[in-house]
């Protein structure tokens, strides 16, 4: 199915992404730096699995993307005699 509700669906994963507060710490030290699994997991007190659970639901949402209604070709202007 195409169309706004398969676009809705899109966005409503991505928002369900980044409504987890370990996701949303994740994307805002990857904001300020490069860093690998071993150096979030440092930082957020988390094991390994967990951290890497969370990147690969973030790279999921980053796949979805938003629905854009198709483009429209504006009707050619008409002239009007004066």
């Amino acid at each position: 199915m195409t169309g706004p509700r398969n676009g809705y669906q899109g966005q409503a994963k991505i928002l369900r992404a980044l409504a987890h507060p370990v996701r949303l710490r994740i994307l805002d030290i990857l904001a300020r730096q490069e860093a690998c699994v071993c150096h979030l997991e440092a930082v957020l007190k988390r094991p390994q699995p967990y951290v890497s659970q969370q990147l690969a639901a973030l790279r999921e949402a980053r796949r979805q993307r938003p629905y854009a209604p198709p483009e429209r070709t504006p009707a050619p202007a008409v002239r009007v005699a004066a």
